[in-house]
C-alpha cells in the first residue's frame, strides 16, 4: 500500500510555523547575547558621516551598512533589539505581577475600597495623557541624576498606568470563578486558599493573562520608540527608538532609507512577538478547553 500524501496546505502551514519558530529563536539569541550574535558595534574615531554600505575600519561592505558613527548597523540594530526587548519584558513582568496581585486580592475579598481605587485608576488613565506624564518626569530630573533613577521612574509610570485595566479584568474573572460550585466544594473539603487558587482558579486566568501580555508588551515598545523619536528617551540607552530616529535624520540618504525600512520591520516584529507566540501555541484555545 502506498503512503497517503500530505495535503499541500498542511505542509505549507507546518513549514510556516517552523520558519516563525526559527525567527523567534534567532530573536531570542539576539536579545540574550547580542554581542556574540551580531558583534560589538565599534565606533570609528572622528567619523561623523552619512550612513554608508562600506565600513572603513574593516575595509569591506556591511550587510546593513554603517550608521552615522561608522559602526556596523547590523551590530547596532542587534544591541538595540536586545535593549528594547529586555525593557519591554521586564516592564511587562512587573505589570503582570501587579495585575495578578491586585486583581486576585480584589476578586477574592471584594473590597469596596480597593474597587474604588481601581475605578479611580481607570478614570485617571483615561483622563491623564501617559506621554505627558513621562515627558514631565523625564525633563524634571537634572542632568547629573543617575540614569537608573530616571529610567526607573519612567518605567514605574508605565507600570502604574497599565495595572488598573488588567487588574479589574482579573478581579472580575476571579470573582466569577469563586462563585462556581467546584470552588465551593474545594473549600468545603478544607482546601487551603492557595491550593484552591492554584488548582481551580488560576487555570481560568490564562486567557486573560495572555491578553494582558499581548497588549502591554507592545505598549512598552511603542512608548520607547515614540519618546526617542521626540528626543526624550531612557538615559544611557540605545534602543530601537534611537535607531529609528537616527535613520529619520538621514532620510535622504539611500542606505539610510533601507535601514529605516529594516528598523521599522524589526520594531513591528518585536512588538508582535507575544501575539505570534500565543497564536503558535494556541493559548486561547487551551484556555477555553480548561474552562
Amino acid at each position: 500500500m502506498g503512503h497517503k500524501a500530505m495535503p499541500t496546505g498542511s505542509v505549507r502551514q507546518r513549514c510556516g510555523r517552523y520558519t516563525v519558530w526559527a525567527l523567534l529563536l534567532i530573536t531570542g539569541l539576539v536579545v540574550v547575547v547580542p554581542s556574540s550574535f551580531t558583534a560589538q558595534p565599534k565606533r570609528e574615531a572622528n567619523s561623523f558621516a552619512p550612513p554608508s554600505w562600506y565600513d572603513r575600519t574593516v575595509q569591506h561592505e556591511c550587510v546593513l551598512g554603517t550608521d552615522y558613527l561608522g559602526r556596523s548597523y547590523a551590530a547596532v540594530l542587534g544591541r538595540a533589539i536586545s535593549a528594547t526587548t529586555r525593557v519591554a519584558f521586564f516592564g511587562t513582568a512587573a505589570v503582570l505581577f501587579g495585575v495578578l496581585a491586585v486583581g486576585t486580592l480584589q476578586g477574592s475579598t471584594q473590597s469596596k475600597l480597593l474597587g474604588a481605587i481601581l475605578a479611580s485608576g481607570n478614570l485617571g488613565v483615561m483622563a491623564v495623557p501617559q506621554v505627558a506624564v513621562l515627558i514631565t518626569i523625564a525633563t524634571s530630573w537634572s542632568r547629573t541624576s543617575p540614569a537608573w533613577m530616571v529610567n526607573t521612574s519612567m518605567m514605574a509610570v508605565l507600570v502604574l498606568f497599565a495595572i488598573p485595566t488588567g487588574a479589574r479584568l482579573i478581579a472580575e474573572r476571579v470573582r466569577s470563578v469563586n462563585q462556581t460550585r467546584f470552588v465551593a466544594a474545594s473549600q468545603a473539603f478544607g482546601a487551603s486558599w492557595w491550593y484552591t487558587f492554584r488548582r481551580d482558579v488560576f487555570p481560568h486566568l490564562l486567557e486573560d493573562i495572555a491578553w494582558i501580555v499581548a497588549s502591554v508588551l507592545p505598549m512598552f515598545v511603542a512608548v520607547e520608540v515614540g519618546l526617542a523619536y521626540l528626543g526624550i528617551e531612557y538615559r544611557e540607552f540605545e534602543g530601537l527608538g534611537r535607531a529609528l530616529a537616527k535613520s529619520f535624520g538621514s532620510i535622504f540618504n539611500g542606505i539610510a532609507q533601507f535601514q529605516l525600512v529594516v528598523t521599522i520591520a524589526v520594531i513591528l516584529w518585536v512588538a508582535l512577538i507575544p501575539q505570534i507566540i500565543l497564536k503558535l501555541l494556541n493559548v486561547r484555545g487551551f484556555a477555553e478547553e480548561s474552562v
